[in-house]
């Protein structure tokens, strides 16, 4: 059965719009903000399913009258900084300083309102997306996946477990296509194993995510039920610095100093 909003306008398919978009798919780090629209623009009926499945759940629900500010809560990074060592925020600083990320400006070159019209998003659907948008970095810091290709891959693989739509599942296809040198078949593995855990996790776009912020990561993991690093990955996760349009110099950076809080155990390396 269908749940609606009063306003809630069914999110579509948008073919001219995933065409206008669809060279981001040639340097998608450096255009970041087109190649999330061309994801939504190809995947308008999954998001749509995705959407009533948000809205037929009582948290969901809560969440969509109260409309929390996720987006502001982690661009504020002096409050995230008075949290507990331990907690999801500490290693979500802790990521987000070496990518040199910020929460607010990511969101300002999303510019999810001007997407949001141009696809013909109700105010709901834009709050959904907004939410999911910051999402995205929270499950990279959870899941242990760096801020190198590799990882981004084995990010995408997770969502289109958590979000089965035809954007992100076109992603992996080009993860599994250009595996960043560490071998076709151990990047295949690798987002096989990454998208069985997107699967026996709970539906994490219902996660109370301003509430998890300030508690220990491993008590969220286990919440959310993320299979930690070692059992999701018995081979280690692999990282490749491969020049998919990627910025070298910051990503360099990233992978030489991060350390994931769940641990890696033994690494495959790329070139």
């Amino acid at each position: 059965m269908t749940t609606t909003t009063a306003e809630h306008r069914p999110i579509r398919r948008n073919w001219k719009r995933a065409v206008a978009t669809s060279s981001a798919l040639l340097i998608p780090t450096r255009r970041v903000a087109e190649l999330m629209e061309f994801t939504c623009a190809v995947s308008g009926p999954a998001l749509e399913r995705e959407f009533q499945r948000f809205v037929a759940t009582e948290e969901g629900r809560r969440l969509l009258a109260e409309k929390p500010d996720l987006p502001g809560m982690l661009a504020d990074r002096e409050a995230l900084a008075t949290l507990p060592p331990n907690s999801l925020a500490a290693a979500y600083l802790d990521f987000t300083d070496l990518y040199r990320f910020d929460a607010k400006v990511f969101e300002e070159i999303h510019n999810i309102p001007a997407m949001g019209e141009r696809l013909g998003w109700d105010e709901d659907t834009a709050w959904l997306m907004a939410r999911g948008l910051q999402m995205h970095d929270l499950w990279h810091v959870l899941n242990d996946y760096g801020p190198d290709y590799a990882g981004e891959g084995g990010n995408v693989a997770f969502t289109y477990a958590q979000i089965p739509a035809l954007g992100p599942r076109i992603l992996t296809w080009i993860f599994r296509l250009f595996h960043g040198g560490v071998g076709r078949r151990r990047m295949r593995a690798f987002l096989r194993e990454a998208e069985a855990r997107g699967r026996a996790a709970t539906q994490l776009t219902i996660a109370p995510w301003e509430e998890l912020l300030g508690q220990d990561i491993d008590d969220v993991r286990q919440q959310l039920g993320i299979l930690p690093t070692a059992v999701a990955h018995p081979d280690g996760i692999p990282y490749s610095t491969f020049q998919y349009g990627l910025g070298r110099k910051n990503l360099d950076r990233a992978v030489e100093q991060w350390e994931p809080r769940g641990g890696r155990g033994q690494q495959a390396v790329g070139a």
